[in-house]
């Protein structure tokens, strides 16, 4: 069965098909993708309505190749990547419909309840 993975990852408790959030994470990017069958990337099935990665463009179906100049080739290889670059804007490469196009992923915006 092909991995599933939500971003961001909940720390060391390790993935399921939940939604991942942490506390201090009030700005999820709000995707989630599985393995492709030839490791040609990571192809999304669910975004979060209202999430940064709808805002961004992201569709269902999209194959993410690229993520900050990093070659994706599976579900995990986004989750490393997307972890060590989330703070800052990344740009993501994807294939929709044959095409490849280019979405810019926003940066986490932290939040404060004052």
């Amino acid at each position: 069965a092909p991995r599933i993975f939500s971003f961001p990852p909940r720390g060391r408790q390790g993935f399921d098909n939940n939604w991942f959030t942490r506390p201090e994470d009030d700005a999820r990017l709000g995707l989630q993708v599985q393995d492709t069958e030839n490791d040609e990337g990571a192809r999304v099935i669910d975004i979060e309505p209202g999430s940064q990665a709808e805002k961004a463009g992201f569709q269902k179906n999209d194959i993410i190749t690229n993520l900050a100049g990093e070659a994706i080739k599976s579900a995990a290889d986004l989750a490393s990547t997307y972890r060590e670059n989330r703070d800052g804007n990344v740009t993501a490469k994807v294939k929709r419909n044959g095409k490849n196009m280019e979405i810019k992923v926003p940066k986490k915006l932290n939040k404060a309840a004052l």
